[in-house]
């Protein structure tokens, strides 16, 4: 009858690693490895991944914490005031163009 594996038996199973060189077979290297020591590297990988893309994240989009709650609306409103000053600027010129083709359609006429 077969021996039952529980999780920490499948987890705390060793394995040795060798690295050895393609041309003469020798070893270069050797590592004990088990899957536990597999699982916690790639958590702490994952871990430090997130914590750079949460850093690259706020230093692109310019939010910080430290700032306050008045800089954020700030930072927000005038930035919805930019927005507006473009789209009036763009109305402006589509307006002097068409008050210029009306001049220029009164003088031909």
């Amino acid at each position: 009858m077969k021996k039952k594996i529980t999780l920490f038996d499948w987890v705390s199973q060793k394995y040795i690693l060798n690295i050895r060189d393609t041309q003469t077979m020798a070893l270069k290297g050797t590592f004990r490895v088990s899957r536990a020591k597999i699982l916690v590297l790639i958590v702490i990988f994952f871990v430090l991944i997130s914590i750079c893309n949460y850093f690259i994240f706020n230093f692109i989009t310019g939010y910080s914490s430290h700032t306050s709650k008045a800089e954020k609306e700030f930072k927000v409103s005038l930035l919805m005031l930019t927005y507006k000053v473009d789209s009036l600027e763009t109305e402006i010129a589509k307006k002097d163009t068409f008050i210029q083709n009306f001049k220029n359609i009164l003088k031909n006429k």
